[in-house]
């Protein structure tokens, strides 16, 4: 931390970077690693890592944590970026590239908050996420896919099963993930007449 600090002082943000992303990765649940990243990444002009970063120290800080209020307020005061001016495929864990027009920027960050605590296997967080990205979006079809997978994961295959059939409902027929949950909701009918 020290280092990165003196780092961004002397103006030598990448290496800051570089270093402070090091600390994420070895250190993902840690809040101080979390709020320097924040910090270096808005110096950096990266937004999107400053938010996603400043959101995970928020997530891991005491409601009493002193920095909480500083940290929610620099969250609020980043500039949004103007999406999807660029035609960049993001690639999804399975390594597909995703198609990036018109993608909303909650649902981006509601998604990878849930992959990402999947991941992690903090399933009761996962499905916060994916419940929350159902009720803020409730005619997108990915959030539903989502929380199906979370309760999945939990043994909740009825519900989950009720999950991916909202899903098909709101699914262009040509949607590149129908036949994957299709696939998902035999398991969980396989699942549920195994227990």
């Amino acid at each position: 931390m020290v280092e990165v600090d003196r780092l961004s002082k002397s103006k030598e943000l990448t290496q800051a970077a570089r270093l402070v992303q090091t600390c994420v990765d070895a250190l993902p649940r840690n809040a101080d690693c979390r709020l320097t990243a924040g910090l270096t990444y808005e110096r950096l002009r990266s937004f999107d890592k400053s938010a996603l970063n400043y959101r995970a120290f928020l997530e891991l800080t005491q409601p009493t944590d002193p920095r909480r209020s500083a940290v929610s307020e620099r969250l609020k005061a980043l500039p949004q970026a103007p999406r999807r001016s660029e035609p960049t495929p993001t690639v999804q864990p399975g390594g597909a590239p995703r198609p990036v027009n018109g993608t909303d920027p909650e649902l981006d960050s509601l998604r990878s908050t849930t992959l990402r605590f999947m991941m992690q296997e903090r399933w009761g967080e996962a499905l916060s996420v994916a419940t929350q990205c159902t009720t803020r979006l409730p005619r997108e079809p990915e959030c539903f896919m989502l929380l199906g997978a979370v309760q999945a994961k939990q043994e909740q295959f009825q519900e989950s099963t009720q999950s991916y059939e909202r899903f098909l409902l709101l699914a262009p027929t040509d949607h590149p993930k129908r036949s994957t949950v299709l696939k998902k909701m035999i398991e969980n009918k396989m699942a549920t007449s195994r227990n």
